[in-house]
């Protein structure tokens, strides 16, 4: 982002502070996912969005770069406060940051998709296929919402959003054959049927992995496993945003107290989707991840704290009344949020995908025993000796 200051009264569309922000990902459509995004949930008085002036979209245009005219909210990027924050102060921005996760759970969508704003240039012959509103948005892993990748900018229209999880989940693999079986020269090289294999593979396990299968049946009786499991695949999709690293969110802190404002940003990378897959914690609080500002021991001991704060009954955040779901699917789901991000991540990590695929399988052996797993896996598919074909 870059600072704009203009002279005062020299400016119609906002203030003489504004900031330009460039969003990545495919041409037109992360800055009208960034725009559509913000312009609904501006329409929310519970979650605080930075408000958009002006944008150019469709690039190349005559200046270039895609750009947004944004306000510049008050504060700092978390990444550069924290290490000035007391104790009270960030656990405030941990409340805060429940706080925006609950709410964000409950805008719901009978689509999964993103939010578009609507096209204020005109587009490139080849870009002026891609019309409507609505999109689906994808995982982090992909730059620009699913299935609207390079290939099918030539190939066919976008893929539309979509009502239900199955769907969903099958339009990855369709983006796959779409990309790899369907050559103008009809040519399949050996590395592209290996990469189709793999992906009808995981198509496979799409079926029983919907949401709510891993519920523990030596916990919870036949009543409340059918009721965890439509809840997991309810028509009703809540707001994720995917990209909840510590640069992503403002932080203002107020003089002479402990209190602080939390701003989100980034919401080209926001979209409804599937309820589990919208249970997550913030990226900077995963372990897995190492970040330099937070040790990992911090990292547990915040997540820990949201939890209480989403759990106890004197919790100074808003609870609503579905707040079990969210703890339910944080819990039992993370086999449906892996097979997601294997189903998202681009082609060149199909070796990785197959390494998955055996602790999906073991995984599946430890908590459904009683079930059949539905397909082989092992070096035989990864191509770098790991594991044993089983």
């Amino acid at each position: 982002m870059i600072l704009i200051t203009f002279k005062p009264k020299t400016v119609p569309l906002g203030p003489a502070s504004m900031l330009a922000h460039f969003p990545r990902g495919r041409p037109r459509l992360a800055t009208q996912a960034l725009v559509g995004m913000s312009n609904r949930l501006n329409e929310t008085a519970f979650i605080r969005v930075p408000k958009i002036y002006d944008y150019i979209d469709y690039a190349p245009n005559q200046i270039g770069p895609e750009v947004v005219l944004m306000e510049k909210v008050a504060g700092e990027q978390l990444d550069v406060v924290w290490p000035t924050l007391n104790q009270n102060q960030a656990m405030n921005v941990v409340k805060e940051m429940t706080q925006l996760i609950v709410d964000l759970f409950n805008v719901r969508s009978p689509l999964i998709c993103s939010v578009l704003a609507a096209p204020k240039t005109i587009p490139a012959p080849r870009s002026s296929r891609a019309k409507g509103k609505t999109r689906i948005d994808p995982p982090a892993q992909v730059q620009g919402p699913v299935l609207l990748m390079p290939a099918f900018e030539v190939k066919r229209d976008p893929q539309p959003a979509l009502s239900d999880v199955a769907s969903y989940l099958f339009a990855f693999v369709h983006h796959m054959r779409e990309t790899h079986a369907h050559r103008q020269d009809g040519y399949i090289s050996a590395e592209d049927a290996k990469i189709l294999d793999t992906w009808d593979r995981l198509g496979t396990l799409i079926e029983t992995h919907l949401g709510g299968s891993y519920l523990p049946e030596d916990r919870y009786n036949r009543r409340e496993r059918n009721k965890f499991i439509s809840t997991c695949r309810e028509p009703l999709f809540p707001l994720l945003h995917r990209d909840m690293r510590m640069c992503r969110f403002v932080v203002e802190t107020k003089p002479r107290t402990d209190d602080v404002v939390l701003t989100l940003t980034g919401w080209e990378h926001a979209h409804y989707a599937p309820v589990w897959s919208a249970t997550r914690l913030p990226a900077w609080l995963d372990t897995g991840i190492l970040n330099p500002l937070v040790s990992p021991d911090m990292q547990t001991y915040f997540g820990r704290q949201m939890l209480v704060l989403m759990t106890d009954q004197n919790s100074p955040i808003r609870r609503p009344s579905n707040i079990g779901d969210f703890l339910m699917c944080l819990d039992h789901c993370f086999a449906e949020r892996t097979l997601e991000t294997m189903l998202s991540v681009p082609s060149s990590q199909r070796d990785w995908v197959e390494t998955m695929l055996v602790w999906m399988r073991d995984n599946w052996v430890q908590l459904k025993p009683n079930s059949y797993w539905p397909l082989r896996v092992g070096n035989e598919y990864s191509g770098r000796g790991l594991g044993q074909i089983v």
